[in-house]
């Protein structure tokens, strides 16, 4: 994609193609989306004696065009490279996330480890679609909570994943249409 750069007083602007009649100071361009990878971070207990994982993330980096999102995302899953915390001894992706500038979610997308791949997530394309996406999420965060009262703390992490991965799917509505095109190219 052509971008147009103008210059007002020293200062580069570009214009948003998301945004039209619009223009980006173009430091703010570069950075107006941010790819996070979620996941499960191995650490050592504090005795030392064995390891226990809790659930973080990774930033992968900022870009300024939906275009570079793809792969920035896809080059770290299929190389399996990452920055881990220092603290972590491992990390294991389960989920790519894209925000932009304002934090509005713009994209995610399931992490297949196995096969080094990512399964992008459709929005949502109606108002009742959303509300049945919401109603399943209720429904999954509610077993979470059920079996993370019985001590089932897998079987209630794997079911706050599956919520999360739904939550995908509620993407902001600026950018529907957007990552809908992006997707289907």
């Amino acid at each position: 994609m052509d971008l147009i750069i103008q210059h007002f007083e020293g200062q580069a602007f570009v214009s948003n193609p998301y945004v039209p009649g619009t223009s980006l100071r173009q430091d703010l361009f570069e950075r107006q989306f941010t790819i996070t990878l979620h996941g499960s971070m191995e650490r050592f207990e504090d005795s030392g004696r064995g390891t226990f994982h809790i659930d973080g993330y990774v930033q992968l980096g900022q870009c300024g065009l939906l275009d570079d999102i793809l792969p920035i995302a896809l080059e770290a899953v299929r190389q399996d490279r990452y920055p881990t915390p220092a603290a972590a001894l491992d990390f294991y992706p389960k989920r790519i996330s894209v925000s932009d500038r304002h934090g509005h979610l713009v994209m995610v997308g399931k992490v297949d480890r196995e096969s080094r791949r990512i399964d992008w997530i459709d929005p949502c394309r109606t108002a009742e679609e959303e509300k049945a996406v919401l109603a399943q999420i209720q429904l999954l965060r509610s077993r979470s909570a059920f079996q993370h009262g019985w001590d089932n703390f897998s079987t209630s992490r794997l079911l706050d994943t599956d919520a999360d991965l739904l939550k995908g799917r509620l993407i902001h509505k600026a950018w529907r249409p957007h990552v809908r095109a992006l997707l289907s190219a």
